[in-house]
């Protein structure tokens, strides 16, 4: 028997890429199991859109975790990741963690300070209703270094704004309790193509989502939510696809606004990836990158190569 206590394998990548399909392979050959760090897989009824792969055979932690109308914070994400990890080390079955989010896997071994401060629902209603330049002013003023440390992008989006006020504003809780896991027993595994291989992959994978379930997935959560200013409806997809439910845009707009947001996606992700070092990076484009994959993954845990 291979003993997997306190290993960790870490497939990490922009969307499309092939991650849970890796990692299900690896699971079956090394006895493991998935957890998902993806921000909008933890919504129950968010399947189709956020690609909710389920591989038969295999054990998937993070799904499924609250209700589209629920909060769920970074910091819940990383409390429930580590006591996942910690049952998967006591079973001797290998952690392996799929991510397209990267704030989730930087919190999850280096979480920040704001990461102790828990929301405040009183300043959110007190707020919810300020636009963009009132949440700015606001910001410059309790926060003005953090305004400077945002980016463009960050300055213009009035959930990020107000989270930041918060975290301005708040008092530093108990932050998640972090393992320390030595780097010479996690496995950080990327996973890229060319832009254009990226792209050609992302289109294809919406018009499948979206001829296999999108619509009346959608339908369902009009149905039940009213509120589509939560987090979780800005998921890639909802809110286009919602369009085209409400008879508002055709469904070749809708399809050609998805395949844009989530090429956009893709763009972002690829920007936070980039600042984690850590990865070893495989082209999915090349026709051995699998097996490359894991026998770099074999040599760097120590594990048989050939079995």
């Amino acid at each position: 028997m291979i003993s997997r206590l306190r290993r960790l394998v870490v497939i990490g990548g922009p969307t499309a890429t092939g991650k849970t399909s890796l990692a299900a392979a690896l699971a079956k050959e090394f006895d493991g199991e998935l957890i998902s760090a993806d921000s909008r897989q933890v919504y129950r009824g968010m399947d189709v859109g956020t690609g909710k792969d389920r591989p038969a055979g295999v054990k998937i932690w993070g799904y499924d975790l609250v209700n589209p109308d629920e909060d769920f914070s970074v910091a819940d994400w990383v409390d429930f990741a580590w006591l996942a990890i910690r049952k998967l080390w006591a079973k001797n079955k290998l952690p392996i963690i799929v991510s397209g989010t990267g704030l989730y896997l930087k919190s999850l071994f280096d979480p920040p300070e704001s990461l102790g401060v828990k929301p405040d629902k009183q300043l959110r209603r007190e707020l919810g209703d300020w636009g963009i330049e009132r949440l700015q002013q606001e910001l410059r003023r309790v926060g003005p270094e953090r305004f400077r440390q945002m980016n463009w992008s960050d300055q213009n989006n009035p959930r990020r704004l107000l989270r930041a006020i918060e975290v301005a504003l708040g008092k530093v809780s108990q932050v998640a309790k972090v393992e320390q896991v030595a780097q010479e027993n996690i496995a950080w595994v990327g996973l890229t193509a060319k832009r254009a291989v990226l792209k050609d992959r992302i289109k294809k994978r919406v018009i499948k989502r979206a001829s296999e379930g999108m619509t009346g997935e959608v339908q369902k959560l009009i149905k039940k939510y009213n509120d589509w200013t939560k987090p979780a409806f800005s998921a890639t997809g909802y809110r286009e696809w919602r369009d085209y439910v409400e008879s508002k845009v055709s469904g070749e707009e809708a399809v050609d606004r998805w395949q844009r947001v989530e090429i956009q996606y893709m763009r972002r992700q690829l920007t936070w990836f980039k600042k984690m070092p850590q990865f070893t990076w495989f082209d999915i484009g090349q026709e051995t990158w699998q097996n490359e994959a894991r026998r770099w993954i074999c040599k760097k845990l120590r594990f048989p190569i050939e079995r």
